[in-house]
């Protein structure tokens, strides 16, 4: 008897025991336990995003310290409470629980790009949200957890940008038509400068012509006076005839190359066209603006050149251009080679070379660029160079320069036949 007692009591003992050392793991697991509770809890409260899990009746069941802090609360009061208790926006509470529906009924997640969420100070923020749904171990989805991130901030700048950029985008476009205006206001002032320097040769030119005609008439005149014989009256008045046409025909040309010259057009029309006249007419028109002791011409033009689609107006500007610069490159007399002909690419070359002072090649750099010039102290305006540039890329064409100091220049512009 004494041994089964004896037993008893041994058996409690280690019962006893195994108790203790139950209670005591218990004990450290449930503080284990409590530590990584809390050290999730921390984590998720230290996430700035707002995370949360809702149920389907759209009650919270697991929030952070970010959106308690959206809805002016704190994580133990979300828990069990809806959007609805918090925010008095229907429609986006009825928002958030129709996507949070679609995201378990789905069992797909849901990315949204962009959502307003209104807090506690009834501020709207932007929110980009992913929602997943929680499985359990049937395959069925009754809970969602959610991720938002605010980027109200970005967002905000964003707009900010945006609005600045515009804002840049519409100076830029006000300073680039008033530079646009203010450059065509000086192309026509330097054209019409162009003209007041043709005044003073045109009014030369067009009295010798006339001045020949007067004459003609009035030796015409005395001489019939002692003349009977008819026939002799009337070759008289045929040569004089001559004579007339020949000078009146020269005056026209003069007026209608100066009219060529001034007339503007805002549509850069384009046909057919022989370019080799063009030049011709472009060097008559430079004669009248320099004397003789200011250039010499030297054409060579190649006689089989096709014809190409282009504005013959600002061809003809394009050479007189080149060829003023090359005379005014230079307070001496300067020889001026014009030259065109036919490239292998079928291309049509003009060059404009000249013995002038050439240029550096700082000056070579810039010397298409509007409103530069050299000659400031004479009155260049610093658009001549540039108008060619314009009317070349009008013709969808290409210009180059070579130059060096002492030894003069070359511009070679290259037209396409058709563009």
């Amino acid at each position: 008897m004494s041994t089964k007692k004896d037993c008893a009591q041994k058996n409690y003992e280690k019962l006893l025991m195994r108790h203790k050392s139950l209670q005591k793991k218990y004990i450290r697991n449930t503080k284990s336990l409590r530590k990584q509770k809390r050290f999730l809890r921390q984590v998720i409260d230290l996430n700035p995003n707002f995370i949360f899990a809702k149920d389907r009746e759209g009650k919270f069941t697991l929030v952070n310290q970010a959106v308690a802090d959206a809805y002016g609360t704190t994580p133990p009061l979300l828990i069990g409470k809806t959007d609805a208790d918090f925010n008095p926006d229907i429609k986006e509470v009825q928002h958030f629980k129709n996507d949070d529906l679609k995201v378990m009924d789905t069992l797909n997640d849901l990315v949204i790009p962009e959502e307003v969420l209104t807090d506690a100070q009834g501020n709207s923020r932007i929110l980009k949200t992913i929602k997943r749904p929680i499985i359990d171990a049937n395959g069925i989805a009754n809970q969602v957890l959610g991720v938002a991130t605010d980027i109200t901030k970005s967002k905000q700048m964003e707009i900010e940008l945006k609005s600045h950029r515009e804002r840049l985008e519409q100076m830029v476009e006000e300073r680039t038509k008033a530079l646009s205006l203010s450059q065509e206001k000086l192309r026509k002032a330097e054209r019409m400068a162009a003209i007041g320097a043709l005044a003073a040769g045109i009014a030369h030119e067009i009295n010798n012509p006339i001045g020949a005609i007067l004459l003609s008439v009035e030796n015409t005149l005395d001489e019939i006076k002692e003349i009977e014989n008819l026939v002799e009256i009337k070759t008289i008045f045929n040569e004089l005839a001559e004579k007339v046409s020949k000078n009146a025909n020269r005056c026209s040309s003069i007026v209608r190359g100066v009219l060529m010259f001034a007339q503007s057009q805002s549509n850069s029309e384009r046909w057919l066209n022989q370019i080799n006249p063009l030049v011709l007419q472009a060097c008559e028109l430079v004669n009248q603006i320099f004397p003789s002791n200011r250039k010499s011409l030297h054409l060579d033009l190649q006689s089989d050149l096709p014809p190409a689609n282009i504005n013959p107006l600002e061809i003809e500007q394009i050479v007189i251009n080149l060829i003023k610069n090359s005379i005014e490159s230079a307070d001496r007399l300067v020889n001026v080679f014009v030259r065109t002909k036919y490239s292998a690419n079928k291309k049509i070359i003009i060059e404009v070379e000249d013995d002038g002072s050439g240029m550096n090649e700082e000056t070579q750099r810039t010397v298409f660029e509007p409103f530069f010039t050299t000659r400031n102290s004479l009155g260049g305006s610093g658009l001549g160079l540039s108008i060619v540039k314009d009317l070349v890329n009008k013709h969808q064409g290409d210009i180059s320069l070579k130059s060096k100091i002492g030894e003069g220049s070359t511009f070679s512009v290259l037209l396409p036949l058709d563009n």
